[in-house]
């Protein structure tokens, strides 16, 4: 099984790529983010992704920002939201990958570079006053404790400066070995994890805060994922009812 869903996650990246260059043509990222909306739901059924949703996307551009587990998380959340992702320089020289994200609307930041981070600041400061919600995991790293990473505060500084709505996101894997996490690469993760028939996965969106404090913003965030994620598990394990 993982060797076709493999075999199809290749084949879909390449078709999306002609059809986002398409896309490109249009004014406007709107035609980008159709298409790939419609290609991460793809892609999230054939890797065998169950997905439990809880929230309202919000409705005007709005700054998302969840705790981190694995590469699938910015997919997850892009199911239903149209934004657009910081992710790590890293991602862009994935093969395919890497050629499809940048196309469609995917923000670059080399973490450890602090001028690249003020650079990536920016240009974010400049998409959400132009009208786009922006997804970002301030915690800057996958992990697989229990609990939250302190945050970085960039992004809630760019929140409080203009004004911006922040929506903290909860999200959680049933089964932690799910979680990228440490030197794990990406095609051993791959073929590890998606062997099994089905990966559940649960994503629930927060109050809609906002505030001239970035320092408040940001805790306030902090404290409703850090709350939120047991809650989450609680969920799929009822839904998961009792072993046998």
């Amino acid at each position: 099984m993982v060797y076709l869903r493999a075999l199809l996650t290749i084949l879909l990246v390449l078709t999306v790529i002609p059809f986002l260059l398409v896309a490109g043509v249009f004014p406007g990222l709107d035609p980008r983010l159709r298409v790939r909306q419609l290609w991460v739901k793809m892609i999230l059924f054939v890797l065998g992704v169950r997905l439990k949703w809880e929230g309202t996307v919000p409705v005007h551009p709005a700054i998302l920002v969840a705790n981190h587990r694995s590469y699938l998380d910015p997919l997850l959340l892009l199911t239903r939201v149209k934004a657009l992702p910081v992710a790590k320089a890293e991602m862009a020289r994935w093969p395919l990958i890497g050629t499809a994200a940048r196309l469609s609307g995917i923000f670059f930041v080399q973490r450890d570079k602090p001028k690249d981070r003020a650079r990536t600041l920016d240009a974010i400061g400049r998409a959400v006053l132009e009208g786009h919600s922006i997804l970002i995991f301030p915690e800057g790293t996958t992990h697989d404790r229990p609990g939250l990473l302190p945050f970085r505060k960039g992004i809630f500084q760019v929140a409080a400066r203009t004004g911006i709505p922040v929506v903290p996101v909860a999200l959680e894997f049933e089964d932690p070995a799910d979680f990228w996490i440490g030197d794990d690469t990406f095609v051993a993760h791959f073929f590890r994890r998606f062997g099994k028939r089905k990966t559940r996965a649960a994503v629930s969106l927060g109050p809609v805060l906002q505030g001239a404090d970035p320092v408040a913003l940001m805790e306030e965030a902090h404290e409703w994922i850090s709350g939120h994620l047991p809650v989450l598990l609680q969920h799929m394990a009822d839904r998961k009812g009792p072993t046998k």
